[in-house]
């Protein structure tokens, strides 16, 4: 049995039901007062609800619904023709009063139309009335007066479906060999081709695509893997646009911008900063940067300095003794904690969007590095504390393997990044009213320990050597800011983290303003084409040409 056509206006859904078991002369007569209703719509009229249940049933009803344009009206208004005669189970002889009509052969070869076309059209508004045969088959019955009128209002519409034929074998042929052609001299895909011989045949794209051999699964282009989708990131991410990266791949520009989506969402997933997130402070709902550097004005002149070059330099900066401004820091960890929410997974991901929670923590980053910096000698004084025998400090032991005593710095460093995660400025219960130097202490003499347990035999074999010998160059060493926030060297690589001289004044001020260099914050690419005074896509293009000239 056919499936019976729905209703989208609740007042008619309900007048369908309210009529399922009405008699058939009274179905009847309703039928005709909406197909005398369907003909006196206007198309850019809007009519109440109420006035149309009056038309049809006679009955004014109470409930109050907004009004209706006519050409939204019409088609459902036929929509309940076809309903109340089909669960109705009208016969040919109920429908006598609609008068003379045509069946569904007849209409078709009236209009030199296929079946899917008249299945259109009854979508637009042709009224079809279902009826049962004797055999109890259910047929379609379209009265002359509505179907003449539908005629009239369509005819060009009507007149150029007709004119329409069906592909014969030798278009076929010709159409494959065409397509097969274009494709060896470029591979483009199927929808392309589709829609270029469409074009020049004057058919439809669809037809055209019934027409075109399927692709074996051989031929098939397969899909991005999340290995291949992060090589594309890291060379769009070098300055190479999606065009040339879809040259490269031999795929089309859309596919490598969407794969380019996919790999900035998996990483952002795989940082996931949302499950570090469980504080108070949640309360702070910010929709963009500005409103944070609005809120926390301190926070957006936070100053990045060049690292330490190597490890003397590093420790020597660890042992400054620096007092932090209690206020100052509370405000910076509030800007921090708000950057990390604007990055938060459970928001919709649009290509602004991205771009927005890539920048909040690259910002994040920075603000973190300033926040652990007065803090730093914790580190030094617990690692001297925990490693070191009798009167020895433990750093000068560490100091003969200076890989060893790199990676417990570092520890300590990654222990003072999850002590800011935890920490809540405020005055609510929930909130700590102090400073940061007791929950850093803590969490930095936490996560040496536990470095000092997984290192125990390295340790007892410095302790037991009866000198110390010279302790073994290093040379450069990584960031230590890296260690605080580890999507910092992939959303701000080490030579884009602080400013340079071997750059233009132009090519400086952009990546400046989108890295945050010196005491400025890290920007959206929408932000510097507003202070550029640029469209967002030239600005874009600007930032990925310096990218692709900037020397590592």
């Amino acid at each position: 049995m056919p499936t019976w056509p729905k209703l989208k206006f609740p007042l008619l859904a309900d007048l369908a039901e309210q009529l399922r078991y009405a008699p058939r002369p009274a179905v009847v007569k309703d039928i005709q007062r909406t197909i005398e209703t369907i003909e006196l719509l206007d198309a850019k009229t809007e009519y109440p609800a109420e006035w149309v249940i009056f038309r049809i049933t006679g009955y004014r009803s109470e409930q109050v619904s907004d009004a209706v344009v006519g050409a939204a009206l019409g088609p459902q208004l036929a929509r309940l023709v076809e309903l109340l005669s089909a669960q109705s189970r009208l016969t040919a002889d109920d429908l006598k009063p609609l008068g003379p009509g045509f069946d569904q052969p007849a209409l078709l070869k009236r209009w030199s139309i296929s079946r899917k076309s008249l299945e259109r059209y009854r979508a637009r508004g042709l009224v079809a009335v279902r009826l049962l045969s004797p055999g109890g088959r259910s047929s379609l019955f379209f009265p002359r007066a509505t179907t003449e009128s539908f005629e009239s209002a369509h005819g060009h519409t009507l007149k150029r479906a007709a004119a329409f034929t069906r592909i014969d074998p030798a278009a076929r042929e010709s159409l494959r060999a065409r397509a097969e052609k274009l494709g060896r001299r470029a591979s483009v895909p199927r929808a392309r081709l589709s829609a270029h011989l469409a074009k020049r045949t004057g058919r439809s794209r669809s037809a055209i695509l019934r027409v075109l051999p399927a692709l074996k699964r051989s031929e098939r282009r397969p899909r991005q893997s999340p290995k291949a989708r992060l090589l594309l990131l890291s060379k769009w991410e070098s300055g190479m646009g999606p065009g040339e990266l879809a040259r490269q791949s031999r795929k089309s520009r859309p596919a490598i911008i969407q794969s380019l989506k996919l790999a900035r969402q998996d990483r952002l997933e795989r940082w996931d900063p949302s499950t570090r997130y469980p504080h108070e402070s949640a309360s702070i709902v910010v929709a963009s940067l500005a409103e944070i550097e609005a809120r926390f004005p301190r926070s957006a002149s936070v100053w990045h300095p060049p690292a330490e070059p190597d490890l003397d330099s590093l420790l020597d900066a660890m042992r400054l003794r620096d007092i932090a401004d209690r206020e100052h820091e509370h405000e910076l960890v509030l800007a921090h904690h708000t950057c990390m929410q604007i990055a938060d997974l459970r928001r919709p991901f649009s290509a602004d969007r991205l771009d927005l929670a890539e920048t909040a923590l690259r910002w994040a980053a920075k603000l973190r590095a300033a926040i652990i910096r007065p803090h730093r000698i914790v580190i030094v004084e617990s690692l001297g504390a925990l490693v070191g025998a009798g009167n020895d400090d433990g750093v000068d032991l560490l100091r003969v393997d200076p890989a060893l005593l790199l990676s417990a710095l570092f520890h300590g460093v990654h222990g003072a990044a999850l002590a800011i995660e935890g920490f809540t400025p405020g005055s609510s219960r929930r909130a700590i009213a102090g400073g940061l130097a007791g929950p850093i202490s803590l969490a930095v003499g936490r996560a040496l320990s536990n470095w000092t347990k997984s290192n125990e035999r390295e340790l007892q074999a410095l302790r037991a050597r009866p000198s110390v010998r010279a302790a073994r160059s290093l040379g450069a060493i990584p960031d230590w800011t890296e260690q605080a926030s580890g999507w910092q060297n992939t959303l701000a690589p080490a030579r884009l983290r602080v400013q340079r001289s071997d750059l233009e004044a132009n090519s400086a001020r952009v990546l400046g303003l989108r890295y945050g260099w010196q005491s400025t914050r890290p920007h959206t690419v929408a932000e510097i084409s507003q202070k550029l005074g640029l469209p967002r896509i030239r600005a874009a293009a600007m930032m990925q040409a310096i990218l692709r000239g900037t020397p590592a």
